[in-house]
């Protein structure tokens, strides 16, 4: 720990810089997983590829923005050398270390859990194991399992939307495998506003109300749901809670999970 807030900030500035870094890396190698899943067959049910320039610090980030984005399983590789490295995540229902147990002749080496895992393999055996994924996946997941499950903790008007709301289900955390993050469900809210943002445009911002209150809204990588986000629709919203200090003062923003027009049952966001 710092002994002074001059030798903090530096500290703090250059792990800010870092986490800046990884989180631009990942988006590059999202952005690129992307054009090469849109290339398989719609029916895929599982995601293998890599890049030689793949930074092997950032592939679980970028697997685990995979799954969100498309859920299905992922294996995603640094293909620098004669030995792959990978990390891959998965979905509800189908467990990483079963499947690479099954894939073992052709890996170097592997290890994890159910639902994430660390994998080597030679670069000779690569195309091999990839067909193995595929039928071992194919196998065991029907269209049911790509079904993404939402699980929705209470209903909240936007009033109830407090810091002190956001300090209480902190609480629970770390947020992860095994201790998934609370999401809070608003029905029939108005949108007022809707914008992108980010260098490339590609995050999606709205500005929400309900009779209680206003609210703001993100989701990343979501540029193209603005479409369907006209001034005056009235959507239901599923959020996390997230809470950031600016001018000195805490403000809550709701990080969209999904969202689906008021007067129809079929959550839309994931899909869009």
């Amino acid at each position: 720990m710092a002994e002074s807030r001059e030798s903090a900030d530096p500290l703090a500035q250059r792990l800010h810089e870092q986490n800046a870094q990884r989180q631009q890396l990942t988006a590059e190698i999202v952005r690129e997983a992307k054009t090469q899943v849109a290339e398989l067959d719609n029916g895929a049910a599982v995601i293998v590829m890599g890049h030689d320039r793949w930074p092997l610090g950032v592939l679980g980030l970028a697997a685990s923005r995979l799954v969100e984005e498309f859920y299905r399983p992922t294996f995603i590789f640094n293909t620098e050398g004669e030995e792959w490295r990978g990390s891959a995540r998965s979905i509800e229902g189908f467990h990483l270390v079963e499947c690479l147990a099954q894939c073992a002749p052709m890996l170097h080496r592997f290890g994890g859990h159910a639902m994430a895992a660390g994998l080597t393999v030679l670069k000779r055996r690569f195309a091999e194991l990839k067909d193995s994924l595929e039928q071992y996946t194919v196998a065991r997941l029907n269209g049911d399992a790509f079904s993404r499950p939402i699980t929705i903790e209470a209903t909240a008007a936007f009033a109830d939307l407090k810091p002190s709301l956001h300090h209480e289900l902190q609480l629970l955390a770390p947020f992860g495998v095994g201790n998934r993050e609370p999401l809070l469900l608003s029905r029939a809210v108005e949108v007022v506003r809707t914008e992108t943002f980010g260098s490339d445009r590609r995050h999606l911002r709205v500005q929400l109300r309900d009779r209680t209150a206003s609210a703001e809204a993100i989701a990343f990588d979501k540029a193209t749901a603005a479409a369907y986000l006209p001034t005056g629709r009235r959507v239901d919203v599923v959020y996390a809670l997230q809470c950031e200090r600016w001018d000195g003062l805490d403000r809550i923003r709701l990080h969209l999970r999904d969202l689906r027009p008021a007067v129809q049952p079929a959550l839309v966001l994931a899909g869009v």
